[in-house]
């Protein structure tokens, strides 16, 4: 006879759903896991996500993320570098930065703080799949930041309260 997920682990599917706002009660979860997902998401609405992560996980939870830190679409075109978007500013970039299709540029420096801003514990934090720096860079990239040139970013974190 078929099981459902929920009855074998407790998972429960619920879209949509707005985490920055999303009405359970404080420490509900033991912790969060989140993959290539926060480069979609603005500034803001990740600070909004994770104040309520702190609220919904219990003190000592965990929150694990991986984010693809590359240019998107250098995915699906080859003579766009992976780290492309690195060379516009904030008001050349918007011309290239569709709704449909919207990615953040924050690096890996930038996770860190706002983790750390919030009041995650971080546990983990790994710059990866390092690639070649634009010829241009953008002034507002810092260049002497290594770890802007990251591709992928790994964070495990712990909710301190």
């Amino acid at each position: 006879f078929p099981v459902t997920i929920y009855e074998s682990y407790r998972i429960k599917y619920m879209s949509p759903i707005d985490m920055t706002d999303s009405k359970f009660e404080d420490n509900s979860f033991d912790g969060c896991i989140s993959t290539n997902t926060l480069e979609y998401i603005p500034y803001e609405t990740i600070l909004g996500i994770f104040r309520e992560l702190r609220r919904i996980i219990v003190p000592g939870g965990l929150v694990s993320a991986i984010i693809d830190d590359s240019d998107h679409y250098s995915h699906t075109d080859r003579n766009i570098s992976k780290l492309e978007f690195l060379r516009y500013t904030d008001q050349q970039y918007k011309r290239f930065n569709h709704s449909i299709h919207f990615q953040n540029r924050l690096r890996h420096s930038d996770f860190e703080k706002i983790f750390q801003l919030l009041g995650f514990k971080l546990v983990e934090s790994k710059a990866s799949n390092f690639a070649q720096p634009p010829e241009k860079l953008s002034p507002q990239f810092n260049a002497n930041d290594k770890s802007i040139f990251a591709t992928q970013g790994e964070f495990l974190l712990q909710v301190i309260k």
